[in-house]
């Protein structure tokens, strides 16, 4: 059911950060297109203070009784990794289409479970890989796959910076929290944490833009609290790849590609994610000899885009860009990357699910 004005009725569970400082600022931009109607959070004391200063009609306590509405058609679930696939699942059930923050899930086993739910309804689950709606990222899978020729290597990274190096720092606005606000159990674990939570990212760039990995093999270092990956990927047909993640680094936040193709290159410099403008896209053409730098036109938010790719995926009028499937593949990445670490060994990502 959507309302009268033809907007996709929207709840959302967690009134954290993101919440706050990025998906209620894109919904509100959207008018007639995604309507905010219910917030639930289990602070009452942050559920209140979010839901009057961007007036949401309705809080809950209780997530469920916002799931058993008939009148929402979608929820967003701003939630601890640990809790994306219950609540996802039981979303579900309830007959809501789902947008789910990265990573999809913790386990391969789990994701495969919210994966086979979504095939067994008719509900959709959307991942939050934000970057799917980024127009400079859109460009940059273009020219992979029709100016630069077959894929020979790729370099991909995400180098995650410190606070005091940051050059995203102070672009959130302040966050509303509980008074004694204290880490989540689920963040003590910090290299888990950086790499689930990171590497998520990461992984779908590569997926997204280039292509689907068949093997990885991968190595980890370690000075004091700071943590880097470093990856080998086979494409299966010739092509190869290396990725890193480093989390954190004494240096600005840094994310991109360099794909090399049989015709051409392509590079991409992702902008920081909270400061809301395309990312720098470059293509050499060796048939030309000549660099290409596309003139981007349209909404510059990637956070608005994918809000707005949501609502129209809620109405049926396009599908999601980042699907159930897209999300698996990636939590099966992550797994791979810390098998390989932990046995020194090559790990054939597919194997995963057949395990599973």
């Amino acid at each position: 059911m959507t309302s009268n004005s033809g907007g996709a009725r929207i709840g959302i569970v967690g009134a954290g950060t993101i919440t706050q400082n990025v998906h209620i600022p894109a919904i509100q931009r959207l008018p007639g297109e995604v309507e905010l109607v219910a917030i639930a959070d289990m602070e009452r004391s942050v559920l209140d203070q979010v839901a009057t200063a961007n007036r949401i009609p309705d809080t809950y306590t209780d997530y469920r009784e916002m799931f058993a509405r008939p009148d929402i058609d979608a929820v967003m679930l701003m939630v601890g990794d640990p809790l994306h696939v219950p609540l996802a699942i039981e979303a579900i059930e309830a007959g809501k289409d789902v947008f789910v923050e990265k990573p999809m899930g913790t386990t391969v086993e789990e994701c495969l479970r919210l994966r086979d739910a979504v095939r067994a309804s008719d509900r959709f689950v959307q991942i939050g890989n934000m970057r799917r709606y980024d127009a400079g990222v859109a460009f940059a899978r273009h020219a992979v796959a029709e100016l630069i020729g077959e894929v020979q290597s790729f370099d991909a990274w995400a180098r995650c910076a410190s606070s005091d190096f940051s050059n995203s720092a102070g672009a959130y606005l302040p966050t509303i929290r509980p008074a004694g606000y204290a880490r989540p159990d689920w963040k003590l674990d910090r290299p888990k944490y950086a790499l689930d939570a990171h590497s998520s990212h990461l992984f779908d760039h590569i997926r997204y833009v280039v292509g689907a990995p068949q093997t990885l093999s991968a190595i980890r270092g370690q000075r004091g609290e700071n943590y880097s990956w470093q990856g080998l990927m086979d494409l299966g047909d010739g092509g190869v790849g290396r990725f890193e993640l480093t989390y954190e680094t004494a240096a600005p936040w840094s994310e991109g590609l360099m794909v090399y193709g049989t015709r051409g290159t392509v590079t991409l410099e992702m902008s920081p994610v909270a400061e809301h403008r395309p990312s720098r896209v470059e293509v050499f053409d060796t048939e030309s000899n000549r660099f290409i730098t596309p003139y981007l036109i349209g909404e510059a938010s990637m956070y608005l885009n994918q809000m707005r790719g949501f609502g129209r995926a809620v109405r049926r009028e396009e599908p999601p860009r980042s699907t159930v499937d897209d999300g698996l593949a990636v939590v099966m990445d992550i797994a791979a990357t810390r098998q390989a670490v932990d046995t020194g060994a090559s790990v054939r990502i597919e194997d995963l699910e057949v395990r599973s």
